[in-house]
């Protein structure tokens, strides 16, 4: 774009005469609104932005602009991040605080083309969907996507073992496994913890801590719209609690009475890092985050009530209250 701005700018016409179709000009039947010009004013008019000061529309909608991030494919980027600019500065109107622009998609290493017959269509999308849920495929698209500057490929294969690792392997079983033991070490009910268990201490992983890095990670990497790395540390925090739970071997723990309070920090510290990981994924992983929280009965991403909090504040280290009945739970069915 800098380089195109420094060979220097021509007037752009904003109608047309060689077709008909299309807004005509006021006063002018001869001439209508050019398409790229009339679809850019639609991100403003659809918000109230060309209505009168007052109006019920405009009031109602007009905080949405502007856009945080204006999220476009890369080769629309001279409109946005030039002519729509332009626009808006014409008009004393706020810009978008950053228009990204994605690379695409192609299909099992080729461009996708009519003539290849091998677009991701709607149907191609509903069977994938159908398969292996809607997690699965948003998680496909955000984790795999090309919102970077390289195409990415979209592959049938890849898409199954990328379910399998992240959502089977990692997601559900180890929401799985640490809703099994509190069900079966203390009955389903969300142990108290006394204090820092010593298994912990061998462990070498604290995971208080671990839980804290991964939010303040992860949301500093939703902020630059790096959206994977956002994914891989909510995923990362989950690999963590499955290291903790092998190295502090709870099952071994159970068969001494004696060490009741020890089990009972491990474990809770285990489901408090899940909760807390579930926050961090559930803006891609929607349907089953919701289905984890009922079953360690948070009601909602706030913990319940009255809205969300922050993230930040909903994600602090003991939000998981002793006490809160759970259920075992099976999210992601292999395939």
């Amino acid at each position: 774009m800098l380089g195109r701005l420094r060979d220097g700018l021509q007037d752009v016409p904003i109608s047309r005469t060689n077709f008909t179709w299309g807004i005509p000009m006021p006063n002018d039947p001869k001439h209508v609104i050019y398409v790229w010009i009339d679809a850019l004013f639609n991100y403003i008019t659809a918000l109230g932005l060309g209505e009168p000061p007052g109006n019920p529309l405009r009031e109602q909608l007009q905080h949405f602009w502007p856009a945080t991030y204006h999220v476009i494919g890369k080769e629309i980027l001279w409109f946005h991040a030039v002519i729509w600019p332009a626009i808006l500065m014409a008009l004393d109107l706020p810009l978008p605080r950053c228009v990204y622009a994605h690379s695409f998609w192609i299909s099992e290493g080729q461009k996708m083309s009519k003539s290849l017959g091998n677009f991701i269509d709607l149907a191609a999308i509903n069977r994938y969907v159908s398969t292996y849920g809607l997690d699965a495929w948003r998680w496909y698209m955000i984790t795999q996507g090309p919102l970077g500057a390289t195409d990415a490929n979209f592959s049938a294969q890849h898409f199954h073992e990328m379910y399998h690792a992240d959502l089977v392997n990692t997601v559900g079983n180890c929401a799985s496994r640490v809703t099994a033991m509190i069900g079966k070490y203390f009955d389903g009910v969300i142990p108290l913890a006394p204090g820092s268990a010593e298994g912990s201490a061998r462990a070498g992983i604290d995971l208080p801590k671990s839980a804290a890095e991964a939010v303040a990670r992860c949301t500093a990497a939703m902020d630059s719209f790096d959206l994977s790395t956002a994914a891989a540390e909510a995923i990362g925090l989950l690999r963590k609690v499955d290291a903790f739970i092998n190295a502090t071997e709870p099952f071994k723990v159970a068969k001494d009475p004696a060490r009741k309070d020890e089990l009972a920090t491990i474990l809770y510290q285990c489901a408090e890092s899940v909760r807390i990981a579930s926050l961090l994924l559930e803006p891609i992983l929607i349907t089953k985050m919701q289905e984890f929280w009922c079953a360690v009965s948070v009601p909602s991403a706030s913990g319940g009530g009255g809205g969300f909090l922050p993230l930040a504040e909903a994600a602090k280290w003991g939000g998981l209250k002793p006490g809160t009945k759970v259920q075992k739970v099976a999210l992601y069915p292999r395939i």
